[in-house]
């Protein structure tokens, strides 16, 4: 009996530190009607919030899909000093629908796995990149992470 209530409270305890950080971030809905129109909008969003926009691309056999992707010259910064694989973190990927729907990719979720154990000298840039985006494009709840493995 007291095995059974160690195991319990040491399952509680381990699944009170148990969290799960989605890997999008749904978006304020913008004018739709197309893709490139909601990719318009959202690259008028992003300039207007300071981010650079670099491209955009409509996946030929995803009809009614598209993606804006963007730089932000403080987490350029932060990218190039981690160096290695946080090179990927280059890139903010704004996806859009041709109904208006907007989703990003959440920086606290990819920049933990771009900077790995560097993370905690990179968070308050994170944090500040993640805040400006939520700012720019809203801050729906989080999409993703929910599929079984």
């Amino acid at each position: 009996m007291i095995l059974r209530w160690i195991s319990a409270w040491g399952l509680l305890a381990f699944s009170a530190g148990v969290w799960a950080v989605s890997p999008y971030i749904q978006g304020d809905p913008v004018a739709g009607g197309s893709a490139q129109a909601a990719a318009a909008a959202v690259e008028s969003k992003l300039k207007g919030g300071g981010f650079k926009v670099v491209g955009k691309y409509f996946p030929k056999t995803l009809t009614g899909y598209g993606v804006v992707v963007a730089t932000d010259d403080a987490m350029l910064n932060e990218v190039g000093a981690a160096g290695g694989p946080a090179v990927l973190g280059a890139a903010i990927r704004v996806g859009v629908k041709a109904d208006g729907s907007v989703a990003y990719t959440n920086p606290d979720y990819w920049y933990r796995a771009y900077f790995r154990k560097a993370f905690d000298k990179r968070e308050a840039a994170v944090k500040a990149l993640q805040a400006r985006l939520q700012d720019t494009l809203g801050a729906g709840k989080g999409q993703g992470g929910d599929e079984p493995p």
